[in-house]
């Protein structure tokens, strides 16, 4: 299985918890992750979970290039359930709570993602 396939894998089986894989299939251990402002989110709404598989490898693959060659860029999944809407995004993995919070606002995100605590911050505007 090619790697970004293995990387596309990964976000689907975790689409109920949420998840942030880099190109090598690992997972950031702490710190905030925000939404790496140079690549786009991808909303899909409840409708559109019937072709999930698709668009999640289809995202990763379009993506993959330029975040390998960042080298510090990840793949990420979360669901907002009140909404039903499921998010895949590029993202960044900053260790500093306020500098991911003033991020996210500047790109009008509705949250960040604490590692450490395995918790969405809600951003507040």
């Amino acid at each position: 299985m090619r790697p970004e396939h293995m990387v596309a894998d990964y976000l689907y089986r975790r689409v109920l918890t949420g998840a942030s894989v880099d190109t090598n299939g690992q997972a950031p251990s702490d710190g905030f992750m925000v939404r790496y402002g140079a690549f786009p989110t991808v909303a899909l709404r409840s409708g559109q979970h019937s072709r999930l598989r698709e668009a999640i490898t289809a995202f990763v693959t379009e993506h993959w290039q330029a975040v390998r060659q960042r080298g510090d860029a990840y793949f990420g999944i979360w669901m907002d359930q009140k909404a039903d809407v499921i998010y895949l995004d590029v993202s960044a993995e900053l260790t500093d709570r306020d500098d991911a919070l003033n991020r996210a606002r500047r790109l009008g995100e509705r949250a960040i993602y604490d590692v450490a605590l395995r918790r969405e911050i809600w951003v507040q505007t």
